[in-house]
């Protein structure tokens, strides 16, 4: 996930919430407090990068990663923190303070784009769009799975307090068989060939987070039923 944050854009559309797409050319694409390119996108998730100033044969295209404002010290922390690299770029190493209605307004960049100009590069194809939204069926067939098996663990966990037959080995069974159901459903509902390798890594994620879960769920039943707590 951290490989997929610090390689994605933000995208923004007509609704409330933001999502992050990968380009696979403008993730190559270096920071700059202070970059000739600003950016947007239009309404079909293009990424679109528009020159805010001349920019010379040879010289570097720039984008920034982060809103770029504040002092060069708020700036290298954001920066470090997310990305992990300390800026050099020329505002900061001239220790210059951006103000989010100065210098920074010009890139504007949650501004729709225009989709006429010039010609969008690695624009995707039909089937590359047809391919990304099997992939995103797919994906949001994978979390409506993995909602059925946390509910199903939730409903176990419930059943075996009211009956008063909830040990911790019953319940670290349930968490077993939870994993076990989706690790099941992962490689029979595999289009795109994943491994054993990325599937075990998935697995044992899923675990932990399945873990944790389970461990909430039962600690507020305890609660609920007015019974002493345990160990989970």
């Amino acid at each position: 996930m951290k490989i997929y944050d610090t390689n994605s854009f933000d995208i923004v559309g007509d609704k409330p919430e933001r999502t992050n797409y990968i380009y696979h050319f403008a993730s190559r694409i270096n920071h700059e407090c202070l970059p000739n390119m600003a950016r947007g996108n239009t309404k079909n998730g293009d990424l679109v990068f528009s020159a805010v100033r001349h920019i010379k044969r040879g010289e570097e295209l720039t984008t920034f990663y982060q809103e770029a404002f504040g002092t060069t010290l708020a700036r290298r922390k954001i920066l470090s923190s997310k990305y992990g690299f300390t800026c050099m770029c020329n505002a900061c190493k001239n220790n210059k303070v951006l103000s989010l209605y100065g210098e920074t307004l010009k890139y504007a960049p949650w501004v729709m784009a225009n989709e006429s100009g010039s010609e969008v590069l690695n624009k995707p194809t039909m089937e590359e769009m047809q391919t990304a939204k099997q992939v995103e069926s797919c994906f949001e067939g994978v979390s409506q799975a993995a909602e059925n098996v946390g509910h199903a663990m939730t409903i176990a966990i419930g059943k075996n307090l009211l009956r008063g037959q909830s040990t911790q080995e019953r319940r670290h069974l349930i968490v077993r068989n939870t994993v076990q159901t989706f690790d099941d459903y992962l490689r029979k509902n595999n289009p795109y060939g994943l491994s054993d390798e990325v599937i075990s890594a998935y697995r044992y994620r899923a675990n932990i987070s399945t873990l944790r879960a389970a461990k909430q769920v039962f600690n507020n039943m305890e609660r609920k039923m007015g019974i002493s707590p345990e160990e989970f």
